[in-house]
C-alpha cells in the first residue's frame, strides 16, 4: 500500500475502529490490526510495517477465522494453515532487520557526529573558539538551539550561543551577557528569559573535567514540555565531555604560558637581585685586597673601614634573605614548611619590637616614624622565627611603598584570635591587585621600581595559614594600605 491508494475500496477496518487511510495505518505501524476484505469479507489479522526505502506500507497478515464453514466459502480448510504461521514469522524477522538497520544508521550518524565534534573542538586551544564550536555540535541534531557557559579559573565568565535562524540567534546572543547570573539565580528567571525568546523548554547538562565544574550546556526547544530520550541525552553527554575536555585543555595551556612567563620574569629578577649584593661585595673586597697587597690598609680611615664593613654586612643579610625566600618557596611548594611552636608562649608585642629594632637602620634611612599601639597581654604558641618573618615582610613592604610617611602597628584580641595590623600612608593598591599580590612572584608595583622577588607577601600568607590564621589587605590607591594578620591564640 502506498500513499493515495483507495483502501476503502478493498478493506474495512475492524479493529481498532476509525478511519481507514494511509496515515492512520502508518501511525499504527507495529500494532495489531484487523482488516476485512471486500467484498468477500475475509478478516485478516496482522501488523503494518513502514518500508524505510520507499513511501509504502507492508501489511503482513493471516486470515482470522474460527470455524471451518467460513473457510469453505473461500475454498480453504484448517489444513491450509501451519502450526507456526510463516507470515508472522516473516513479519517479526522483517521488523528485526529493519530495527537493526535503523539502529546501525543511527550509530553511524552518532559516530560521525562525535568524530567531527572531537576534530572541531581539539583543533583550538582558545576558549572562546571552543565555546563557539561547542554549541554548534548539538544544533540541530539534539536541540533547536543551545547556550554554553564557561567559568574560567580566573573567575571570568565566557558564553556562546547558536541557532540556525538569524533573528533567534541574535536574541540568544543578547542573553549571553546575563547567562552566568541566570544559571546561578532562581530557575524561574532563566525559564522566563528563554520563554521571551521563544523557547518553551530547556535541558541543562553540566560541564565537568578532572572533578572540577567548568560550566553548563543549555539545550533549547520551542516545544512545551520537550522530553529528550535516553539516546539524545547520552549523545549530548558525550559531546559535553568533549567540550569540557577541550575547555580544560585551553585553560591548562593558558596556565602553562603564564607559568613560562613567570619563570622567565623570575629568572630575570633573580639574576639581577642576586647579582647586586654580590657585585657590591666583590668591589669592596677588591678594594681591601689591593690595600692589603700594597701594605696600605692603614691608609684607610677607621670610620671608612667601619662603614664599608657595615655596608658589606647589610649586603650579606640582603643576599641571605633572598636565598632564604627561595628556600621557603621550595619548602612551601612540596608541603614541607614546618612550624616549631614556642614554649613558653610568645608575647606578640615583644616579637614586633624585636623586628622593629632589627629594621631600625632602614626605617631611619628612609625617614620613617613608627606609631605603636600594641597590647602587651597577647601571647601565643606560634613559631617565633616564622612570625618574625611575617612581621618583617609586612614592615619591609610598608617601607618600600609608604613614601616616608608614618607607619602604624596595632594589636588587639577578639575572642580567641590575636590581630595585628601594619598600616602605611603610601601608594596603595587598587582592588584588582589586592588578591594577586599574595601570589608567588607577584607585586603591585613595576619590577624595576623596587627590589626583591615578589615573594614576601606570598610567604607571609603561607606562614599565617600554616598557623591556622589569615591575612588580608584593605587599600585604596594613593591612600595607603592596611595589612591585617589574624592568628589563633
Amino acid at each position: 500500500m502506498t500513499s493515495g491508494d483507495h483502501l476503502t475500496r478493498h478493506f474495512r477496518q475492524v479493529r481498532p475502529g476509525g478511519n481507514l487511510d494511509f496515515e492512520t495505518l502508518r501511525k499504527r505501524a507495529g500494532l495489531l490490526t484487523v482488516l476485512e476484505t471486500l467484498p468477500a469479507r475475509l478478516a485478516l489479522r496482522g501488523q503494518c510495517v513502514v518500508l524505510q526505502e520507499s513511501d509504502a506500507i507492508l501489511f503482513a497478515a493471516a486470515p482470522a477465522v474460527t470455524n471451518g464453514q467460513e473457510l469453505k466459502t473461500h475454498g480453504l480448510s484448517f489444513a491450509d494453515f501451519a502450526a507456526h504461521d510463516p507470515i508472522f514469522e516473516y513479519l517479526f524477522l522483517l521488523q528485526t532487520v529493519q530495527g537493526a538497520l535503523q539502529e546501525s544508521r543511527e550509530l553511524a550518524e552518532q559516530r560521525a557526529l562525535l568524530s567531527e565534534a572531537s576534530r572541531q573542538l581539539a583543533s583550538s586551544l582558545d576558549a572562546p573558539t571552543v565555546l563557539a564550536r561547542g554549541v554548534r555540535q548539538v544544533v540541530p541534531r539534539i536541540a533547536e538551539g543551545a547556550l554554553l557557559w564557561f567559568q574560567a579559573a580566573d573567575g571570568k565568565g565566557l558564553a556562546a550561543s547558536f541557532h540556525s535562524e538569524p533573528e533567534t540567534a541574535s536574541r540568544l546572543a543578547n542573553l549571553e551577557t546575563r547567562l552566568g547570573a541566570l544559571l546561578k539565580g532562581a530557575e524561574h528567571e532563566l525559564a522566563e528569559s528563554l520563554l521571551s525568546i521563544g523557547f518553551a523548554s530547556y535541558l541543562l547538562r553540566p560541564l565537568e573535567s578532572r572533578g572540577h565544574a567548568l560550566g553548563t550546556l543549555v539545550l533549547l526547544s520551542a516545544e512545551p514540555g520537550k522530553r529528550y530520550d535516553s539516546k539524545a541525552t547520552a549523545l549530548a553527554d558525550d559531546i559535553v565531555l568533549r567540550i569540557a575536555a577541550s575547555l580544560d585543555n585551553a585553560q591548562l595551556y593558558l596556565e602553562s604560558l603564564r607559568s613560562v612567563r613567570q619563570r622567565d620574569e623570575f629568572l630575570a629578577i633573580a639574576s639581577h637581585e642576586l647579582r647586586t649584593p654580590l657585585t657590591s661585595l666583590s668591589l669592596q673586597m677588591q678594594l681591601i685586597s689591593r690595600l692589603v697587597e700594597n701594605d696600605r690598609l692603614q691608609d684607610l680611615p677607621k670610620q671608612k673601614l667601619s662603614q664599608m664593613l657595615h655596608h658589606e654586612k647589610r649586603e650579606l643579610e640582603r643576599f641571605s634573605s633572598l636565598v632564604q625566600n627561595l628556600l621557603d618557596v621550595s619548602h612551601i611548594s612540596v608541603g614541607s614548611l614546618r612550624l616549631k611552636p614556642a614554649s613558653p608562649p610568645l608575647k606578640l608585642s615583644d616579637l614586633v619590637e624585636c623586628v622593629l629594632k632589627r629594621l631600625q637602620s632602614e626605617l631611619l634611612a628612609a625617614n620613617y616614624a613608627v606609631v605603636r599601639d600594641l597590647d602587651d597581654s597577647i601571647e601565643g604558641s606560634w613559631d617565633e622565627s616564622r612570625i618574625e618573618q611575617v612581621v618583617t615582610n609586612l614592615l619591609t613592604n610598608a617601607i618600600r611603598h609608604g613614601r616616608s610617611r608614618p607607619i602604624a602597628l596595632r594589636s588587639w584580641k577578639s575572642g580567641s584570635t590575636a590581630n595585628l595590623t601594619v598600616s602605611d600612608e603610601g601608594v596603595g593598591i587598587d582592588r584588582a591587585n589586592q588578591e594577586r599580590i599574595f601570589e608567588r612572584f607577584e607585586r603591585a608595583s613595576k619590577v624595576n621600581e623596587h627590589g626583591g622577588f615578589g615573594l614576601g607577601l606570598y610567604i607571609a600568607r603561607e606562614i599565617v595559614q600554616a598557623h591556622g590564621g589569615s591575612i588580608a589587605v584593605t587599600s585604596e590607591p594613593n591612600k595607603g594600605s592596611v595589612f591585617q594578620v589574624c592568628l589563633p591564640l
